[in-house]
């Protein structure tokens, strides 16, 4: 027999003793006096806010669903008082790339595509990162051009022999992709950099030397590249952390790809003999009231939405260029 998992037990109780009574859209927290649930003994009992609405169709799913596919961004919004919701669907990421937003009043659930990591090499630091990187839900693809795939990948991570500038076009498609540049020879890191800046990549980095790096910018600055353009790319690649083992370089390259997915600015100080990283983040809004709960991957922020979702059961497709 399976057993059942603390959410599940949780959902099928609110199920079974609770959904007759309630008005739906709502916002229910548990444990509640009205809706009493069995919860394990002990001081970390959970407490949650579950959201139950009656869906009659389809409908939404479907565009949510087609615009996933399309490497949009969907943000989907339900008034609690009227049950309506609407759809916005947008090409460019959510500012705050909060994953769950409401209030009393409104619920926004953020929706985009999944997030796709292309490696360029296939040495032991790309087979590390890999890894990683699939364990913490990217859809991994390893570009070795004329390069047999290791036994020893799993086989969740793809592979193409195709040629570095057609796995980019092909694989980079929305803003929620990351290149990562791990073979260091000269003309295809500067193949795969010129080709990577072509798209809507939100990480682009190489790995190599800071002079490696400086010469990289100088020869696709005289190649006619933008400087704003080559200031995207990431390189070193990964954070200052004193990285020396495969894993050790994948995990600072994860960290420099979940802080700029955060839109994290990071920098190293230096202070005499000693070095430390500091982390400088935007500031933020003065508007949120009560702790943000942070998740691996996803956010969950309560905050006063007020009402700003005036057409409900509209599909917005504008991409933003008007805010």
């Amino acid at each position: 027999m399976l057993r059942e998992e603390p959410d599940d037990r949780i959902i099928r109780q609110l199920i079974e003793g609770g959904l007759d009574r309630l008005s739906l859209p709502a916002l229910i927290p548990l444990p509640s006096e009205s809706l009493p649930l069995e919860f394990e003994a002990g001081e970390n009992q959970p407490r949650l806010k579950v959201l139950v609405e009656s869906v009659e169709s389809s409908a939404q799913v479907h565009a949510i669903l087609a615009a996933l596919e399309q490497g949009k961004l969907i943000s989907r919004n339900l008034c609690l008082d009227t049950g309506e919701s609407s759809l916005h669907i947008s090409l460019h990421p959510a500012p705050d790339n909060l994953r769950l937003q409401f209030d009393d009043h409104n619920v926004r659930s953020l929706y985009h595509p999944d997030e796709v990591l292309l490696l360029v090499g296939s040495d032991e630091i790309a087979q590390a990162l890999a890894k990683t990187a699939n364990s913490l839900g990217y859809t991994v693809v390893i570009c070795a051009p004329a390069q047999p795939r290791p036994a020893s990948l799993p086989e969740q991570v793809q592979w193409t022999s195709r040629p570095v500038e057609d796995a980019i076009r092909e694989t980079i498609l929305h803003p929620y992709c990351s290149v990562v540049v791990l073979d260091t020879h000269t003309s295809l890191s500067d193949r795969a950099a010129m080709s990577a800046l072509d798209t809507p990549a939100r990480y682009i980095g190489i790995l190599g030397s800071s002079v490696s790096a400086k010469q990289r910018s100088e020869r696709l600055l005289e190649s006619g590249i933008r400087e704003e353009s080559v200031q995207r790319i990431h390189s070193p690649a990964g954070l200052p952390i004193g990285s020396h083992t495969p894993e050790e370089i994948a995990v600072a390259i994860l960290s420099e790809m979940i802080a700029s997915e955060h839109a994290l600015h990071v920098s190293l100080v230096t202070s005499g003999q000693k070095k430390r990283v500091l982390f400088a983040s935007r500031p933020v809004s003065a508007e949120i009231v009560r702790p943000t709960v942070e998740r691996t991957r996803c956010s969950i922020k309560e905050m006063p939405l007020g009402n700003p979702w005036k057409d409900c059961c509209s599909v917005d497709t504008a991409d933003d260029e008007d805010k």
